[in-house]
């Protein structure tokens, strides 16, 4: 019933949809813009070396986070610790997150403070997490982790009040977002966004001309209509 409202009126004022063209072409560019930033972004880092790997405890938290700073953690995961959040609306699964301490390779004291913390937003799966394993220590598996570099955040806060995260940090810890499948398929060309903004924009070209045209056959009906008028007045 709705659509059929919509057609109604773009029928009776097909100049609506002569406006509504400048809006899906901003859309669809702003879109494409992004699509071939993120793009140079990957090429960038694709074409050049890979993260150096840094042990945990070594890595210098001092230094300013750079966007999509690339970096590759060397230390132990809990497997006991690691946590998935799930954030549901009307029973679907809106937002999840999983997080995992990370320690160093000669730690041995899991009550400790970790030293850093896995964090991603998404799934993240055992096969995956067991993916980055490149050895075992008396906590846990010895992990790679190659992602991007975390903002810090506050772990008793960050995920509500009813959400409690007993993982504990020290205060310099390092955060770090693994890529899930790897760096290379990471950093693969993927056109997705880009054409769907190209299609944006075409469409709301098409959409502009057919109001242009709804338009013109309109004043043109006037103008044949007003002909006749006056033709029947002589």
């Amino acid at each position: 019933m709705i659509y059929l409202r919509f057609l109604t009126i773009f029928a009776l004022h097909p100049l609506l949809l002569v406006m509504l063209t400048p809006s899906g072409l901003l859309i669809g560019g702003i879109g494409y813009y992004i699509s071939q930033a993120e793009e140079a972004e990957k090429a960038t880092k694709r074409n050049g070396p890979a993260p150096v790997p840094v042990r945990v405890e070594a890595f210098d938290t001092t230094r300013p986070i750079r966007r999509a700073e690339e970096i590759s953690i060397v230390g132990q995961i809990d497997p006991a610790q690691i946590m998935d959040i799930s954030f549901t609306k009307k029973g679907k699964e809106r937002e999840h997150f999983v997080l995992a301490p990370i320690y160093p390779i000669d730690a041995v004291d899991p009550t400790a403070p970790a030293s850093g913390l896995l964090t991603h937003n998404g799934q993240l799966s055992d096969i995956q997490i067991h993916a980055f394993e490149t050895g075992k220590g008396a906590i846990g598996p010895i992990v790679r982790l190659v992602g991007v570099r975390a903002q810090p955040y506050n772990l008793r806060t960050a995920f509500g009040d009813d959400v409690r995260v007993p993982i504990r940090l020290i205060g310099s810890a390092i955060f770090v977002s693994p890529y899930p499948k790897g760096r290379e398929v990471a950093l693969a060309p993927d056109n997705g966004l880009r054409n769907f903004s190209i299609g944006v924009m075409i469409v709301s070209l098409l959409i502009g001309l057919l109001g242009g045209l709804g338009h013109w056959g309109r004043l043109r009906q006037r103008r044949d209509e007003s002909a006749g008028y006056l033709g029947t007045l002589y």
